[in-house]
């Protein structure tokens, strides 16, 4: 195992080389451990809005892409942990897609596997309209900051 790190906007990148898969852990200078998210792949080989192959097997939702996706949670198993790294739909999971697409025996196959149930999705899509101009993020928390007052009334 070797390891690499360098240093981009205050976001530190540990490369570690496995025999088949890079895995890296993206650190904060000035945090805490318990405030570091561990993910499976690369930031720089994600789709433009920080999705996985793995992401877009369910989001495509048809038996190949979903017996794809069991396979590489097979071979890859920590890769259930990896969310969606953009600002868009920053924190969404598998397991959020198959809740959406109302697939029961997906979501009973990823709660068998493990997956972290109290995941939340803080992209800007997931935000109710009138509070977007308010959104900051902080170094403090993942959590994104908004003005509690909405007219949202979903």
């Amino acid at each position: 195992m070797k390891g690499k790190r360098e240093r981009k906007n205050h976001i530190n990148f540990l490369h570690v080389d496995f025999a088949a898969h890079v895995f890296f852990t993206i650190l904060l200078d000035f945090a805490a451990p318990e405030m570091f998210r561990e993910c499976c792949w690369m930031v720089e080989k994600r789709g433009s809005v920080g999705e996985t192959t793995f992401h877009v097997c369910f989001l495509m939702q048809t038996p190949t892409h979903l017996a794809l996706g069991r396979r590489l949670l097979r071979w890859y198993p920590k890769l259930i942990n990896d969310v969606y790294l953009s600002e868009e739909y920053y924190g969404e999971n598998v397991l959020h897609m198959s809740v959406v697409a109302e697939d029961p025996t997906m979501v009973k196959y990823l709660l068998d596997q493990g997956i972290n149930i109290h995941e939340r999705c803080y992209g800007n899509f997931f935000c109710p309209d009138d509070q977007r101009p308010t959104r900051n993020d902080s170094l403090e928390h993942e959590l994104v900051d908004v003005n509690p007052k909405t007219n949202y009334k979903g």
